[in-house]
């Protein structure tokens, strides 16, 4: 408790302040995230948010995101499995990390045992990317965000879920070419 920190004369013992430290800087991350997040938000609803298109590698991007997370997952127990071949899409590569992270990070959250699988399937004109989880639902304002970015870039955003056996979002981003590669605030 953050009062116990308070009275000079009565201070916890090292190991107490360090808990009480951690759960402020926890605290305090998740609401630099919210704050983020609608900062987003509104950047989109306003139609001022820019992307910056880029020829993105999909086995790199997908790989720096689970990297991010694997300590996140390990905690629950939950394996998180890499089946991305690589293709490469027309991206913000910042904005697509996000939706990534976002759409991951939400399946952890929501698996209590079992993995989390992350896959790609090519077509002709776009890249699927699959988020697999054994659990998972969740809504709110990350979903939301990432369905708007998603579809900034000309994608599209669904989600399967069957009961007791789990959800897969999926969405969908073009194939790069290079017809494609200049900025675009939509």
């Amino acid at each position: 408790n953050i009062s116990d920190l308070t009275d000079v004369d009565d201070l916890p013992d090292l190991e107490e302040i360090a808990d009480i430290a951690g759960d402020i800087q926890k605290a305090g991350d998740h609401l630099l995230a919210l704050i983020n997040d609608l900062l987003d938000l509104s950047k989109i609803e306003a139609g001022k948010m820019e992307l910056e298109l880029h020829q993105v590698g999909t086995r790199e991007i997908v790989g720096n995101s689970i990297d991010t997370l694997k300590i996140l997952a390990e905690r629950k127990g939950i394996k998180l499995v890499d089946q991305v071949m690589d293709h490469t899409v027309a991206a913000d590569p910042i904005r697509l990390k996000q939706i990534l992270m976002n759409l991951i990070g939400n399946a952890i959250k929501f698996t209590d045992t079992g993995e989390i699988t992350i896959s790609v399937e090519p077509t002709a004109k776009e890249i699927m990317f699959h988020i697999s989880d054994t659990g998972a639902g969740g809504s709110g304002l990350g979903l939301a965000i990432t369905k708007k970015l998603v579809e900034l870039h000309g994608g599209q955003i669904g989600l399967k879920s069957t009961i007791n056996q789990g959800s897969t979002f999926s969405f969908s981003l073009p194939v790069f070419q290079e017809s494609n590669h200049e900025d675009t605030g939509r």
